[in-house]
């Protein structure tokens, strides 16, 4: 079978390089299109938060085989960026800035944890990957 591999680096939590292959085997077009289909219905509900402690997504879709989404541009910098400038500096990371980074993350999940259809079930929205590098503060101090 022929199979698409994509070689990928990520960081992990502790500044850790992580280098990771990716495999897709070929499957029929037909099964790509319901894999496509169901994470496209999967990614629906995200562009209907509107928060302001969440980074508003535009558009999901599909193009050439892969689905996108495109979100607000944000300007500023991502926490663990912050965190890493911090302990190179003299006075560390101030416990105010920590409380209201914290404060921000909180209201922004717990606004989509809590949101709900139409009919009132909830979405059952679950952000799986709430890391510093997931954190973005823009340089009016947004979180």
């Amino acid at each position: 079978a022929l199979a698409e591999r994509r070689e990928l680096r990520q960081e992990g939590r502790l500044g850790d390089r992580i280098d990771l292959v990716e495999r897709d085997e070929h499957r029929p077009r037909r099964r790509r299109q319901q894999r496509g289909d169901l994470a496209i219905a999967a990614l629906e509900p995200l562009a209907r938060i509107d928060h302001p402690n969440v980074v508003r997504v535009y558009d999901i879709g599909r193009a050439a085989g892969s689905i996108y989404f495109t979100m607000e541009f944000l300007h500023g910098a991502d926490l663990g960026k912050l965190i890493d400038a911090a302990r190179q500096s003299a006075e560390g990371f101030p416990l105010g800035r920590a409380v209201t980074i914290a404060l921000g993350l909180c209201a922004g999940l717990h606004f989509a944890h809590e949101m709900r259809r139409v009919d009132g079930r909830p979405m059952g929205i679950v952000h799986r990957d709430v890391s510093p590098n997931n954190v973005f503060i823009t340089y009016q101090g947004e979180v």
